[in-house]
């Protein structure tokens, strides 16, 4: 059950970022919008069949892993309901702090960048599906941040949230397609601690700084914020 519900929410997040991009590649008027406007709008076509396998392959391993979670660890859904918003916020934090670390490690270390990180830094101008446009051991690598919030959770609650899980597995792709769209945000533009377009488009268009996605605090704490 775990696994299907995962690969459910995968689907509906994948089938919302690829209707938002082909709507936007079809519309002068958002084209106009855009943030940065650099010459790899007709590439997109060319980056589909990458997209696609890490779609695939994160549906898979995302319903391997917590069918495996499931056995192993107990998922509860008799909890107060301040629980549930307390451990979403956990794995989101810890999650964030991984991604960072990751990141920033991809773009200093000169071999990771060449042979990993480049691939998603062709795309200076990304937009909502090329969060998945990226080597695939850098979305496993990725995926590592949500399992230890997970465990993080486990070993000092003794269970986890199932309805957390399932949340933050709604959250993440949908701050992904968010953040990558290349659009100004009207939303996270009022939230000034979430990571929004504007953050991630910067990151982007100069290929540092910013290495944060979910939230600011690192960014700014650690003085990598542009």
């Amino acid at each position: 059950m775990i696994a299907l519900i995962l690969i459910a929410i995968n689907c509906l997040g994948f089938t919302y970022g690829w209707i938002l991009t082909e709507r936007q590649l079809r519309s002068e008027a958002l084209l106009s919008r855009r943030l940065y406007q650099q010459p790899n709008m007709n590439t997109f076509d060319k980056r589909k069949p990458l997209i696609i396998g890490n779609f695939i392959g994160t549906c898979i391993v995302a319903a391997l892993a917590f069918s495996i979670f499931g056995f192993m660890f107990s998922l509860s859904t008799d909890f107060p309901f301040w629980e549930l918003g307390v451990q979403v916020l956990v794995i989101m934090a810890i999650d964030d702090a991984w991604f960072y670390s990751c990141h920033r490690m991809l773009h200093h270390n000169a071999w990771l960048f060449k042979h990993i990180h480049s691939v998603h830094h062709r795309v200076r101008s990304p937009l909502p599906l090329d969060y998945l446009y990226v080597q695939p051991a850098e979305w496993m690598m990725g995926a590592i941040g949500i399992l230890l919030g997970v465990v993080a959770i486990y070993l000092y609650c003794g269970d986890v949230n199932a309805y957390a899980l399932f949340i933050y597995a709604m959250f993440r792709p949908l701050h992904e397609i968010h953040i990558h769209s290349g659009l100004p945000s009207k939303i996270t533009q009022k939230l000034k601690h979430m990571g929004s377009s504007e953050h991630h488009g910067a990151h982007h268009a100069k290929l540092k700084g910013n290495y944060a996605s979910t939230f600011k605090w690192l960014d700014r704490f650690l003085k990598t914020h542009l």
